[in-house]
């Protein structure tokens, strides 16, 4: 797992390994550290461990669910680990329906056509779910402070824009990396972005500073 991030669990089939990749680095940009495992391989001791290891300490589990999702030795059994556990099971519909004992989960409808807004739909669902919220919630700022690239502080940012009601002590996190952070502060629209989401005022004498012509 990438330290300070959410843990998500991808369980999938790995004939989609290329198009799990890019939505692994698209969950990245938004805070989220995504385990992917593959099912096709018989694994080693080491490698199951591995998974084990993974489903143990995951925050939550999004289940990729491709019309060969079912036919995998592996998969059902991420999914039930995930639900013995009391853990959110994420159902994403990619040409296949939840069933079983997520079928009562109407699901994400996806497409691995479309990384981005797959990223940004199951990152919405960790931020809503009142099991996954807060943890989804620390997670995100605390990427955010720790942005090492323009694209990462512009993808952080939005999710950030998005959240409602922030604490004094998040509000401080957030400032302290506009301040701070040359990959923040440097990064076009997201310093004004971040501050009106989480309403902190601008740094009034950086403003006056900007409009000396000398």
């Amino acid at each position: 797992w990438k330290k300070d991030h959410f843990r998500l669990f991808l369980s999938h089939v790995s004939a989609h390994k290329l198009a799990v990749a890019k939505l692994k680095s698209e969950l990245e940009l938004r805070g989220i550290s995504a385990f992917v495992a593959h099912e096709d391989i018989t694994p080693s001791l080491e490698w199951q461990s591995e998974i084990e290891l993974a489903l143990g300490s995951m925050h939550a589990l999004a289940a990729l669910l491709t019309s060969d999702f079912h036919s995998s030795n592996w998969t059902d059994h991420e999914v039930g680990f995930a639900l013995g556990k009391g853990i959110l099971v994420v159902p994403v519909r990619l040409g296949a329906n939840p069933y079983g004992f997520i079928g009562k989960v109407q699901g994400l409808s996806g497409s691995f056509d479309k990384p981005i807004q797959l990223a940004d739909l199951i990152s919405g669902t960790l931020h809503n779910h009142t099991t996954t919220r807060r943890e989804a919630r620390r997670a995100v700022i605390t990427a955010f402070a720790g942005a090492q690239s323009f694209i990462n502080a512009i993808a952080l940012s939005k999710t950030i824009a998005a959240l409602k009601d922030f604490t004094k002590e998040e509000k401080s996190v957030i400032k302290r990396a506009c301040d701070e952070n040359d990959q923040v502060y440097n990064a076009i629209g997201v310093v004004s972005r971040v501050r009106v989401a989480a309403g902190i005022p601008a740094d009034k004498k950086k403003s006056d500073d900007a409009d000396v012509p000398f």
